[in-house]
């Protein structure tokens, strides 16, 4: 029955779990020197306090898209069709780039070339060509000329577009591209089944890519992998298991992060904020501090969510004790170690 399912309920499915869950906060970006949060209006906040120090920057212009630059520097897509960068040490603004459309996601690269991430593919704002690949690696899903909406997005050091994607109990799909060669590259896997596992987040220390992925579906897991040369490794699964004499979901592991300040992987699951030191083992989950546990809303029918605690989409760690996170019914947070204030 699985094997029948057509692109198009795919698409439809994917557009019910990856696009609502960012319709009401679009976005939350850390630079060198400060906190940026938009909905649809641009925000923000000091790095070190978490204290408001702009509102609405930009005007009447609505923002759908954040990112950054090689040096730090905010960049937004703006509904004046517009590539904006705001500089840090100047506190200006200056136009990158003009655009078409509405694209899903952007990146930059390391000299600052900007792609954009489409239905059709990956578009090169320079050239405007347009990359695209229909090579599924999960044996469940065929892709035929459109991807849909990925659910997370990453560039890596290497100035290779990394793309995620969530199908629910179908897993996940992961396109991996190239913007050296202008070529999609594929991963040896290894013992990661992304036909169980829809992809929440990408990140990388000075070493490797790394994958999450969380799933409820008969039972709540979550997985970390760690990607040296395309090949993955399992850095640390969680799954269900009898305590007590009763059966304890695992922890649905959202998104992760990596802090640079002390060498700590974090996470966000449905019991809270997760941090791993990388001199530990940690495919032990008892090797991973809870740092905190903070009380957001939820809905029910809401997409990927598991219980209340579990409607997060970006975790940033900012040191080796603070982080911000975004929710999508509460916003923005940044915690400081003691407290866990709302960034409005």
């Amino acid at each position: 029955m699985r094997k029948g399912i057509t692109v198009l309920y795919l698409f439809v499915l994917l557009a019910g779990f990856s696009l609502k869950a960012q319709t009401d906060h679009s976005g939350i970006a850390v630079t060198d020197k400060f906190i940026w949060v938009s909905t649809g209006r641009l925000h923000k906040f000091d790095k070190t306090t978490g204290e408001r120090l702009e509102k609405n920057s930009g005007s009447s212009v609505t923002y759908f898209l954040m990112t950054k630059d090689h040096k730090g520097n905010l960049v937004v897509a703006g509904s004046d069709h517009n590539i904006w960068r705001h500089i840090d040490q100047t506190n200006t603004r200056e136009v990158l780039a003009r655009f078409n459309g509405r694209p899903y996601g952007m990146v930059l690269d390391s000299r600052d070339n900007i792609y954009f991430i489409t239905d059709k593919g990956i578009e090169e704002e320079q050239t405007g060509e347009v990359y695209f690949s229909n090579v599924s690696l999960n044996n469940q899903i065929r892709i035929r000329d459109n991807w849909g909406n990925p659910y997370c997005y990453y560039i890596d050091k290497q100035d290779r577009i990394w793309l995620g994607f969530g199908y629910g109990e179908w897993g996940g799909n992961l396109f991996i591209f190239d913007t050296v060669s202008k070529t999609f590259l594929t991963p040896d896997l290894n013992d990661f089944r992304i036909a169980l596992w829809p992809i929440k987040s990408f990140f990388e220390d000075n070493d490797a890519v790394y994958a999450s992925a969380g799933l409820q579906h008969m039972m709540t897991s979550g997985i970390i992998v760690r990607f040296d040369n395309l090949k993955a490794s399992v850095l640390l699964e969680s799954r269900e298991k009898m305590k007590d004499g009763n059966m304890a979901p695992g922890e649905y592991i959202g998104p992760a992060t990596f802090s640079p300040a002390d060498s700590s992987i974090w996470f966000y699951s449905q019991h809270g904020v997760f941090k791993g030191n990388k001199n530990k083992d940690l495919s032990k989950l008892e090797n991973w501090q809870l740092i905190f546990k903070p009380k957001l809303s939820w809905q029910y029918g809401q997409p990927y969510a598991v219980g209340s605690p579990m409607n997060v989409t970006r975790l940033i760690a900012i040191d080796k004790t603070r982080f911000v996170l975004l929710s999508v019914n509460d916003g923005a947070f940044y915690y400081d170690g003691t407290q866990f204030k709302k960034l409005d």
